[in-house]
């Protein structure tokens, strides 16, 4: 399977896997064999807390405020949220400084696609795999404005998501996806980012007759696109650079620690590629899961490995890229009937191209 790397703007379609595992456990005509609705949501939300943080790397607090039949996510307040990257080798001469220069006016579309299996066992006894249909997001970015001091906005529309016919997956249950986003496309949303790459004040507006689940979903899309381009250092570099970035990354009420390596392999004038390696670690602790009363839910350990490359053009907002992860975690459940250990493999394979406006 290719994997391309992490980089930040994959963030709206790991967002989207959410909404796929709920999906895939929804249909009334599975058989009994296939996971629950419940579990499915579980294995979900802690495979959406390993996507948050691969998909972070520039992860700063975040403020939701709602407004009629616009949702928000925004955090005013840039300097504060910059995480810190950490030059480890400065690479070969020549070295450069590495900076986004944005057109006022360009515009750009990506396509994101994901492919999700989720393999379970409950109380030591294995469950089947659980695939769910591959989904794609066609988006459009334009450079709305520019400024001096090297900053620019860009607005985004999400103009379609398309649920894939996928082997081995249930008909029923991609038609059930279906239904679900079809009032998402059409959003409309936007966000800050500076030269180095960091993004901030992103906002998604949300009509209000979206499904809850959706709604959530999509508005962890527009927390998601604060993570469009790819993180550069402060310092010059070359071709074999790495530096890296440390992050604490809270999602569902979890936290885990998360550490990303950038390799630079190659520069030629303003593009490049880098190789990415990730790895995210978490203790024992609650979370939240949709649809569970609090405390019916605790995460015991949580480990995931991802690595692949972005292709960036620093005359471009959006580089192409590609992520594959798999990730191994350990839940218990006590909803009510009895208490159950879970642990939990995921495969998740995930990448973005561009294509003409």
């Amino acid at each position: 399977m290719a994997t391309r790397s992490p980089g930040r703007n994959l963030a709206a379609a790991a967002r989207l896997s959410e909404g796929l595992a709920y999906h895939a456990g929804m249909c009334p005509h599975a058989s009994h064999s296939r996971p629950r609705p419940r579990l499915i949501r579980l294995a979900m939300s802690a495979c959406l807390l390993l996507l948050a943080g691969a998909l972070a790397l520039g992860c700063r607090d975040r403020e939701a405020a709602n407004s009629g039949a616009k949702d928000s996510v925004a955090r005013p307040d840039k300097a504060a949220a910059r995480p810190e990257v950490k030059l480890l080798v400065p690479g070969a001469e020549p070295r450069r400084t590495l900076r986004y220069r944005l057109r006022e006016g360009a515009e750009e579309r990506l396509i994101m696609r994901m492919n999700l299996a989720i393999q379970t066992a409950t109380n030591g006894v294995p469950v089947p795999e659980v695939e769910t249909p591959a989904v794609s997001m066609d988006m459009q970015l334009r450079v709305a404005e520019t400024s001096d001091d090297e900053q620019a906005r860009y607005d985004f529309a999400l103009s379609a998501i398309e649920v894939e016919e996928t082997p081995g997956v249930l008909p029923e249950v991609a038609a059930a996806m279906r239904e679900r986003f079809q009032n998402v496309a059409g959003l409309t949303g936007s966000a800050r980012v500076d030269s180095r790459g960091f993004n901030w004040d992103a906002r998604m507006n949300l009509p209000e007759q979206l499904a809850p689940e959706v709604r959530q979903l999509m508005l962890s899309a527009a927390q998601s696109m604060d993570q469009v381009s790819a993180p550069l250092p402060e310092e010059a570099v070359g071709e074999g650079a790495r530096w890296s970035l440390t992050q604490t990354i809270e999602q569902n009420e979890v936290t885990l620690e998360q550490v990303t390596h950038f390799e630079l392999i190659e520069l030629d004038g303003d593009r490049g590629v880098l190789t990415t390696r990730i790895s995210q670690r978490a203790g024992a602790q609650a979370m939240h899961i949709q649809d569970m009363p609090a405390g019916t839910a605790e995460l015991l350990s949580l480990e995931s490995n991802g690595s692949g490359r972005i292709y960036f053009d620093l005359g471009r907002l959006v580089p192409r890229s590609s992520l594959d992860m798999r990730s191994d975690y350990g839940l218990r459940v006590t909803p009510g009937d009895g208490e159950a250990v879970q642990h939990i493999d995921t495969h998740v394979d995930m990448r973005i191209e561009l294509a003409a406006p």
